[in-house]
């Protein structure tokens, strides 16, 4: 081999060992990505599990007031109907005067 040759075949060496190095590099940050990718995934996969979870629970207490504000406005409507009879059926009674 002549010098030129030798001289080429080092340069190519040097050449193929920086792209190895590239190569290296270039995977080690595709694991650090695939890694980051993961950890947002599992996180975002945490968060939606717990807003539905709330959304759950904010539904059961919704229907659980609901329920309630419909007895207590059903209670006043029977209040408010059964002391609507009781007077008129005194005014009835005493001539239409209060006894």
């Amino acid at each position: 081999m002549d010098e030129s040759t030798t001289k080429t075949m080092c340069a190519l060496e040097e050449e193929i060992t920086g792209l190895k190095a590239k190569i290296a590099d270039l995977r080690l940050g595709r694991r650090v990505l695939m890694n980051l990718l993961d950890m947002l995934e599992n996180k975002r996969r945490q968060e939606k599990e717990q807003l539905e979870r709330e959304i759950g629970r904010l539904r059961l207490r919704n229907s659980y007031l609901a329920r309630l504000l419909w007895e207590r406005n059903r209670t006043r409507v029977d209040v408010n109907t059964t002391t609507r009879v009781s007077v008129g059926f005194e005014n009835e009674e005493c001539g239409g005067n209060p006894c």
